[in-house]
């Protein structure tokens, strides 16, 4: 099967149902599939914190005007406790994944905790999964 047959997402007529091709079979993605994905995202995010992450400070300009606490630095001191793993720039490459890979997380946490880290921009006031020095949370053992 060629790349370009692996995945293709149509629209049928002009109904509000979308259909999906992968591995040689169509499915449809209807209505109730974006309400029982709501509700599980918004059940995952609801759920107490259960991970420690350090307080995002801002550090010192680099030598191009930039804070020096970027992502990066954030990611390496979110991994410093004991339990936590740095995943950050380590893709799990497979045969699916051509060309480089796919990143996981960020860290992973004591519990198997998927952390994806972002910083928010200063000029805009992050949502509560994103607000600084919190990263957003998918259970390894809940979630495939």
């Amino acid at each position: 099967m060629s790349s370009s047959t692996r995945a293709t997402t149509a629209r049928a007529g002009t109904s509000t149902d979308r259909l999906f091709y992968g591995n040689g079979k169509w499915f449809e993605v209807g209505a109730g599939f974006l309400a029982t994905l709501e509700e599980e995202l918004t059940a995952l995010f609801t759920q107490p914190q259960t991970i420690t992450l350090p307080r995002w400070t801002k550090g010192p300009l680099d030598s191009k005007g930039r804070d020096s606490h970027d992502e990066d630095w954030f990611n390496h001191q979110a991994a410093k406790p004991d339990g936590y793993l740095l995943f950050d720039k380590n893709d799990i490459v497979t045969g699916k994944f051509r060309g480089g890979g796919l990143e996981i997380c960020d860290v992973l946490g004591p519990e198997n905790q998927l952390i994806c880290i972002k910083k928010a921009p200063a000029s805009t006031a992050p949502s509560p999964p994103l607000r600084p020095g919190r990263g957003r949370r998918r259970d390894a053992a809940q979630r495939p």
